[in-house]
């Protein structure tokens, strides 16, 4: 009794502050690092289809050099399909004529309509996706292929 008589220790008010300011502090913190980490997995994943959308580029620019023009095909816009051994990823690939004037298609890619008539040049569109991030941007590369042996 005479240690509360003297005012020793700390009040329930004080006590309720103390674990207020210290719960506001944890909450600030666990959501910096919850913001750090899925900025952090944003890159990665922008990386990877970075990745993935150059290394399919290159290999139908490969195949145009190695084969001929004509095996650019199917002319059209394609459909998303999953990337094979990486989970969440789609990629599509659009092979469109374009115009003597080199007039894209939209751009950005991908585009939306394709041009029917063949002018001996063809636009090559190929964008990737990751599905399991709702806000993961699309990541296109688009180039432009003569009918014109090197």
């Amino acid at each position: 009794m005479n240690n509360l008589v003297n005012g020793k220790g700390f009040t329930l008010i004080e006590v309720i502050l103390a674990i207020l300011i210290i719960s506001i502090a944890v909450l600030t913190l666990v959501s910096s690092i919850s913001f750090t980490t899925s900025r952090g997995l944003n890159a990665e994943v922008m990386s990877t289809a970075q990745q993935l959308v150059q290394e399919r580029m290159e290999q139908l620019i490969a195949q145009k050099r190695n084969n001929g023009y004509a095996t650019l095909l199917p002319i059209g816009l394609g459909a998303y399909a999953l990337v094979a051994g990486f989970s969440g990823y789609e990629r599509r690939e659009d092979i469109c004529y374009v115009d003597s004037g080199l007039n894209p298609n939209p751009n950005p890619p991908p585009p939306t309509v394709c041009g029917v008539v063949d002018a001996g040049y063809k636009q090559v569109t190929v964008s990737v996706r990751y599905t399991s991030l709702p806000d993961a941007p699309t990541v296109s590369l688009m180039t432009v292929v003569t009918n014109v042996r090197e």
